[in-house]
């Protein structure tokens, strides 16, 4: 896998961590219990994605995030 396209997915998965936790806090400042839930599910399955690329094919000399 290339570096720079390592770098992207990480930059895609970052943002997308961002954008959750932005919706999260909106959900608990509405009291949306639902909602919050949701977001952590997905927060949590982001930060899966991120461990599993970093285990299996992130380059050790690079920082990715």
């Amino acid at each position: 896998m290339a570096n720079q396209f390592l770098v992207e997915i990480h930059d895609f998965i970052s943002r997308q961590i961002d954008a959750c936790r932005q919706d999260r806090a909106e959900a608990q400042a509405r009291g949306d219990a639902n909602r919050e839930a949701f977001k952590d599910g997905k927060i949590h399955e982001f930060e899966r994605m991120r461990t599993f690329l970093s285990a299996h094919f992130d380059l050790s000399t690079q920082k990715y995030y």
